[in-house]
């Protein structure tokens, strides 16, 4: 398993209603998470200018769900975005949150 996928499964499975797309607009992405987007969909992730959101929403879902960049998992899961349509399950802790963060962003663990 690599760093991605061990970032990634720190994260919970949410059960999304598809309710916040409002919500998918400039999105942050690693080096790695962008060459696997890349490579794994042929796209690259951007937003639109008029409006701000995810290129990669297509009807209102995300076209690339499996392989979505770190923050859009978090979001939902953590205290700092959480759901405004209530689809969290327990929020992750923090430190785990952190470590994620880390492993894919490249920053330390605090």
């Amino acid at each position: 398993m690599n760093r991605l996928d061990r970032a990634y499964a720190l994260v919970p499975e949410i059960q999304c209603k598809g309710l916040c797309q409002a919500y998918c607009g400039p999105v942050p992405v690693s080096r790695a998470e962008a060459s696997r987007i890349k490579a794994r969909h042929g796209m690259e992730v951007d937003f639109d200018p008029a409006t701000l959101t995810c290129t990669l929403l297509r009807d209102g879902k995300c076209s690339i769900y499996h392989d979505r960049p770190l923050i859009c998992r978090l979001w939902g899961n953590v205290e700092k975005m959480q759901c405004p349509h209530g689809c969290a399950p327990a929020l992750m802790p923090p430190k785990y949150e952190r470590k994620a963060c880390a492993m894919v962003y490249g920053d330390k663990p605090r």
